[in-house]
């Protein structure tokens, strides 16, 4: 029996000393109320990072002290966790999602950057059109001669006008 109170020792040291150092990130996670910390925090995703934070501290707690104090049904406590698990898994996608909207978007504008200052860098006249010299067409109708008697608009008489 002293060999096995032996064996066990360095465990429970061990143990203390993690205890030890959890303990002031506990406090620290406890300092301020829930409810204060999610008023505070700006955005949805930071409010949805806290929750699952504090729900996975506190059943990996709950599951530490079960197992300590001798606890042989956990099962409650393992759904719990998985629950947590699978929401942590939901915030992870929802990340991703927003990121790859993030980078598309600054694509976006990166490219229609790209355009404008393509456009305003280049002449707005086609520089083409003054390359070859003596090239422009002036076009003249010469089958279709107008006589200068056609040319002449007369006004439409009026009844009125009439001489009687």
């Amino acid at each position: 029996m002293d060999q096995d109170i032996k064996a066990i020792k360095p465990y429970i040291s061990h143990l203390k000393k993690q205890l030890a150092l959890l303990k002031p990130q506990i406090d620290k996670l406890t300092k301020i109320k829930l409810d204060e910390r999610l008023i505070s925090t700006g955005s949805e995703m930071e409010r949805l990072k806290l929750i699952n934070t504090y729900l996975y501290v506190l059943n990996s707690l709950l599951f530490a002290l079960a197992k300590l104090t001798g606890v042989k049904d956990v099962s409650m406590i393992m759904q719990e966790l998985n629950r947590v698990k699978e929401h942590i898994d939901e915030e992870k996608a929802i990340e991703s999602k927003l990121l790859n909207i993030r980078v598309k978007e600054q694509s976006t504008k990166d490219k229609v950057e790209s355009e404008i200052n393509n456009i305003l860098n280049k002449p707005s006249i086609s520089t083409k059109n003054f390359e070859k010299k003596n090239t422009h067409i002036k076009f003249e109708n010469k089958d279709t001669k107008v006589s200068s008697a056609a040319k002449k608009i007369t006004k439409p008489k009026r009844k009125n006008d009439r001489k009687q």
